[in-house]
Formats: C-alpha cells, sequence, structure tokens
C-alpha cells in the first residue's frame, strides 16, 4: 500500500466526501429519526366512594330538574282549569238568568191570559174589584162616579142598586176602562182599580215594564 500523499486539489467530488464526513464534527443525523419520548403523569382513577357520589348528585340535580317542571306544570294546569271553572260558572249564571227571564216572560203571559180568560168566562169577578175600590173609599158621604168598561155596567148597577140603595153615586160607560175593573173619582180622591194598572204595578215589582193587553 502507498503512503502517497495525495493532493487536497487532485481529490475528487466522492472522495471529499467521503473523508471530510469522518474528520469534521458530528455525523449527520439520518432524517425521519425519532426524538425520544417524555413519559406521561399517571392518569388519576376515581375511586368507587366518588364515581357514587358523580351518580348521586346527577340523580339530584335530575329529580330537582323534573320536580320543579312537575310543579310549573301542575300550576299552569291548576290555573288553566280555575281560568275554565270560573268560565264555565259565568256561561252558567247567564244561562240561568235567561231562562228565569224566559220563565218569567212564560208566567206572566200565562197569567195575563188567564186572568183574561176568567173576566170572559166570569164577569161577576168585576164586581169584587168594585166592592174592594169603595171599601178604600171607606164611608164616602160625598157623591161620586163608577166609571165602567160598558160590558160591565149593566151587571155593577143592578148589583149595587141592592147594595148600596142610599149612596149618591153614578155609574158611567168608559171604553177606555178595561173589563173586569173600574176608576172611582169623588172630590176626597180618584181611586184607580183598572186591569191596566194593576198589570204595571206588578210588572215594575218583577223589574218588567209593559202594558196590560185585551
Amino acid at each position: 500500500m502507498s503512503n502517497r500523499v495525495i493532493p487536497k486539489e487532485q481529490l475528487t467530488a466522492y472522495q471529499r466526501w467521503e473523508l471530510g464526513s469522518f474528520t469534521e464534527g458530528d455525523a449527520p443525523q439520518e432524517q425521519g429519526a425519532l426524538e425520544p419520548e417524555t413519559e406521561s403523569p399517571p392518569v388519576a382513577l376515581p375511586t368507587a366512594e366518588e364515581v357514587e357520589a358523580i351518580h348521586q348528585q346527577a340523580r339530584d340535580e335530575g329529580y330537582q330538574a323534573g320536580y320543579a317542571e312537575g310543579h310549573q306544570a301542575g300550576a299552569e294546569e291548576s290555573q288553566r282549569l280555575h281560568d275554565l271553572l270560573q268560565s264555565v260558572s259565568a256561561e252558567l249564571a247567564q244561562l240561568q238568568q235567561r231562562l228565569a227571564q224566559d220563565v218569567l216572560t212564560l208566567s206572566l203571559d200565562l197569567a195575563a191570559h188567564m186572568v183574561r180568560q176568567a173576566i170572559k168566562v166570569h164577569p161577576e169577578l168585576v164586581l169584587n174589584v168594585v166592592r174592594e175600590a169603595l171599601e178604600t173609599m171607606g164611608h164616602a158621604t160625598q157623591p161620586f162616579k163608577i166609571l165602567l168598561n160598558p160590558a160591565d155596567a149593566d151587571l155593577v148597577r143592578a148589583t149595587l142598586a141592592e147594595e148600596l140603595p142610599h149612596a149618591s153615586y153614578v155609574i158611567l160607560e168608559d171604553a177606555e176602562v178595561g173589563a173586569g175593573g173600574c176608576r172611582i173619582e169623588s172630590t176626597q180622591g180618584d181611586i184607580d182599580a183598572t186591569l191596566q194598572t194593576a198589570w204595571k204595578q206588578a210588572l215594575t215589582a218583577l223589574g218588567r215594564d209593559g202594558d196590560w193587553l185585551e
């Protein structure tokens, strides 16, 4: 083997690299070499008591949430039912009021019809009306007038001629006085015993208004 030294300028590129790689610094690191891994800290697992505590907390929170939601829903449903009952009560009250008014109207119509029929069938009923009116006057000493419907005049005239032979009165026929009633006029005052007036008074007492119809 020759020990001849080859001048540097005569070395090839390969020879210069090979020689330099062993004579200069550290050897180049191989690409893709893995860096040393750092050691991960140990993972702390929960104990059985901690797991149970977590479960219990979840159950408690779920219960509280469910209770609050249920309470709110119950309160809303209770209010809805309350409003519904109030509405139904108001409707029932109005219905009862309407029914009461309808029944009252029917009763008044029926009563008026019965009175008219009774007067037609029993015209002598006017005598009781006249007698009650005369009793209201008391012992009248002054002349007075009795106004009657033409249909009642003859009957009352014949009856009073027997019952009041000494009284000073005169019977006048007035078509505006309804059958079954009378009016008495005197210096002491007037008495209205007509069915028209009696009917108006009855209606007023019941909160109604209307006229007597023949």
